[in-house]
């Protein structure tokens, strides 16, 4: 198979106490783009994480020149520091984003590239999720809802590895602060014509035990932009 094309590519890590993953994500990031990449840059954003978040991001971007490290003065939310990585990238062509704690390997990037010859973005369906029962549930049944709520193929619209054409986001707002953020753009942009598609991953193993996403206030919040958006599209 012939190398994909080597584009220009944004990645975000929207972050919130992940002292403990920036640095390895970082490291990876720097690694893995400078391969595959014609050139490219790295945006941590710091939603106002009350750990060392912003230390460890900081000393990142001070080795790296290709690191930016941008920081919410308060906890704003998954979809609120996604948008604002968005409009601190560069007029590059691609956008990838993942989750600060680390949760797949940014090795499956390149694999991801070879399908936006065809496509205008690629999402990720992991084959394990390596969490207890409790969580799993929630991830099964936010999907399911979502698909039959949206009339959505996709199984992982949660899956935290995302890559699309910058265009594609520029032509989709979203406004949910929560991280149903997610798969808003997912919804939005199909709806505006874009091609996705779906590609099995595996998980790396927990390195932050503490799970934010299945807070009471982070279901709760998720939720609400969820009814938000059903009210604001008219679609029940």
């Amino acid at each position: 198979m012939p190398l994909p094309k080597k584009y220009s590519i944004s990645l975000i890590f929207p972050a919130y106490n992940d002292a403990g993953t920036i640095a390895e994500l970082v490291e990876d990031g720097v690694r893995v783009l400078s391969d595959c990449a014609e050139k490219f840059e790295i945006i941590i954003v710091d939603d106002g994480s009350p750990d060392e978040t912003e230390k460890v991001g900081r000393r990142m971007a001070e080795k790296y020149p290709q690191v930016r490290l941008i920081r919410h003065p308060v906890h704003r939310g998954y979809g609120a520091a996604l948008k604002t990585g968005l409009e601190h990238t560069r007029d590059f062509e691609l956008v990838c984003f993942t989750d600060g704690d680390y949760p797949i390997a940014l090795s499956f990037i390149p694999r991801l590239l070879e399908f936006l010859a065809d496509h205008d973005g690629v999402i990720t369906r992991r084959i394990n999720k390596p969490y207890g029962a409790f969580r799993g549930f929630i991830s099964w049944l936010y999907n399911f809802s979502l698909r039959r709520l949206f009339g959505i193929a996709f199984a992982d619209l949660n899956s935290p590895l995302k890559i699309y054409k910058k265009s594609v986001l520029r032509e989709t707002p979203w406004h949910s602060q929560s991280p149903f953020a997610v798969a808003e753009i997912v919804i939005r942009s199909r709806e505006r014509g874009a091609k996705l598609s779906e590609i099995p991953v595996a998980s790396l193993p927990p390195k932050n035990q503490r799970s934010f996403s299945v807070r009471p206030r982070i279901i709760l919040a998720t939720i609400l932009d969820g009814w938000k958006f059903i009210w604001r599209s008219g679609l029940y």
